[in-house]
């Protein structure tokens, strides 16, 4: 289960969207998001190739990619 503070820590922003905070299964997170998928910011195709580009990337200076969901209330898709 993915929980957000009530007030989100936002640890940057870019054009995309924005990276804050979060935790997951208790152990602290970072959730990059991305603006709704359906406004045209983004292809849905360039996502899934950040996709598959993640899921393979093993560095000690970058965190470990979990997964990803849409949320379907908004659209954004969480990293």
């Amino acid at each position: 289960e993915l929980r957000a503070p009530k007030t989100p820590q936002i640890l940057g922003v870019g054009g995309f969207g924005f990276v804050i905070q979060a935790f997951f299964h208790g152990a602290a997170v970072v959730v990059k998001t991305h603006r709704t998928i359906g406004s045209g910011c983004r292809s849905f195709d360039s996502i899934a190739q950040e996709l598959r580009l993640l899921r393979r990337l093993r560095h000690p200076a970058l965190v470990t990619f979990y997964g990803a969901c849409v949320e379907p209330a908004t659209g954004e898709l969480m990293l």
